[in-house]
């Protein structure tokens, strides 16, 4: 280090302002493509440490024209790996953006979108090729990610979310309880099972007492003392809490 000439304070000043328009000058490009522009100027930055490390300066090249090339990368890779949810190597991205470029030129030029032909025999390469970089140019946005700062950040999945639909885990539990509630009225006597199943709606509209002394001609009375001694008696079982759960969730 001792046989290095060190800078003047000057020239550090120029060769500070020259690298940080440099990588300034390269973030911007990138701008809205998943990261913020703190986001790409701290990339840039971390491109800028490789290239110093890596410069060197009997190669004949400027410095700051060596850390261009490694801030430029440092960006794509961070563009590639952390704007999107499912990751796609650099050089694809760079031919969605060229294919992308092109699409805008011709629109100009034909007064119309071009075909995927048109694009792929400008672009010298295939057609499936152009409609595979036009099928992932499309974004897929995270259901996590904060679709507004501040104290209440609210993500896609709760914009999503719709609360009037049925909820699959929801419906899964429900159908293990009915069984388990079957299961249940399977140990009483076919009267008693009836008389509870009419009540509290399983499987039906729920009925009143007046309603099942009808259909199985009994009292009311009668069926309300049915009732109770069933359920006494089902208090001793193992799986009563969960037909209490079903009985009065009037749910079915």
């Amino acid at each position: 280090m001792g046989t290095i000439q060190l800078l003047s304070n000057k020239e550090e000043i120029i060769f500070a302002r020259k690298i940080r328009m440099g990588y300034h000058e390269k973030a911007t490009p990138y701008e809205n493509q998943g990261l913020s522009f703190s986001d790409l100027i701290n990339e840039g930055n971390l491109g800028l440490i490789k290239g110093i490390c890596r410069f060197d300066e009997r190669k004949g090249y400027k410095c700051i024209s060596y850390c261009v090339w490694w801030i430029r990368q440092s960006i794509l890779q961070a563009i590639s790996e952390q704007s999107r949810v499912i990751r796609c190597p650099t050089n694809k991205i760079a031919f969605y953006k060229k294919v992308k470029k092109l699409i805008l030129k011709l629109e100009q030029n034909l007064k119309r979108k071009p075909t995927i032909k048109e694009i792929s025999e400008t672009l010298k390469c295939t057609e499936k090729e152009v409609d595979e970089a036009i099928l992932n140019s499309y974004k897929i946005p995270s259901l996590d990610a904060p679709l507004s700062e501040g104290e209440e950040t609210v993500n896609l999945y709760e914009v999503l979310t719709n609360e009037n639909c049925e909820n699959a885990e929801e419906n899964l539990e429900f159908a293990s309880l009915k069984e388990e509630i079957q299961s249940v009225l399977k140990t009483l006597p076919e009267r008693e099972a009836q008389i509870i199943k009419l009540h509290f709606g399983i499987g039906c509209y729920p009925h009143s007492l007046e309603e099942i002394a009808k259909i199985l001609k009994l009292t009311r009375e009668r069926c309300r003392q049915i009732e109770i001694h069933t359920l006494k008696r089902l208090r001793h079982t193992s799986k009563i809490r969960k037909l209490i759960y079903f009985l009065y969730s009037n749910n079915f």
